[in-house]
């Protein structure tokens, strides 16, 4: 994982970033648990060697925040309930 937050008001609410490239599905993941111990792959996307996302911050229960490591993309997005 590249980086995990959970919700200010929420504990259990949690997403977590991470990206590799030797799976056989490589590429980003963003995943979310609202129990805290269920995780669902919220997003997922193709390989990008020049931005890979590398922090995301919870700022909401339905919304979050993704930075890529070179902190050229970022992106705050709603999250639906899963």
């Amino acid at each position: 994982m590249n980086g995990i937050d959970c919700s200010p008001t929420d504990p259990n609410h949690c997403c977590a970033v991470a990206e590799g490239s030797s799976s056989s599905e490589p590429g980003a993941r963003i995943f979310c648990t609202t129990d805290g111990k269920t995780w669902y792959v919220i997003v997922r996307t193709v390989p990008h060697a020049s931005t890979p996302p590398a922090r995301l911050r919870v700022v909401a229960n339905q919304q979050l925040c993704v930075a890529s490591i070179a902190g050229f993309a970022s992106t705050c997005v709603a999250t639906t309930p899963f």
